[in-house]
């Protein structure tokens, strides 16, 4: 074998590693996008929960009323 082609060899694994690197990033990014917005449907979804065992009186104290309380607990986790 030539240095040209031992050469050859080297670029090609060097590009393996490159694009490897890059779609391990990739994925990791979408794990961790993914993972991100499940935390916020979850959170979405204990606060409405919550929301729902408030009475009428502690919603006034945090300025609803029971009315705006209604809408906003039948809005889907996914909805902000």
């Amino acid at each position: 074998m030539n240095k040209l082609q031992t050469s050859g060899q080297c670029c090609q694994a060097a590009t393996f590693e490159t694009q490897s690197s890059t779609v391990l990033e990739g994925a990791t990014d979408l794990i961790s996008a993914t993972i991100g917005q499940i935390a916020t449907w979850h959170q979405r979804w204990q606060q409405r929960h919550q929301l729902a065992q408030l009475d009428g009186r502690l919603l006034r104290d945090i300025g609803l009323d029971p009315y705006e309380a209604q809408q906003e607990m039948r809005k889907p986790f996914w909805i902000e």
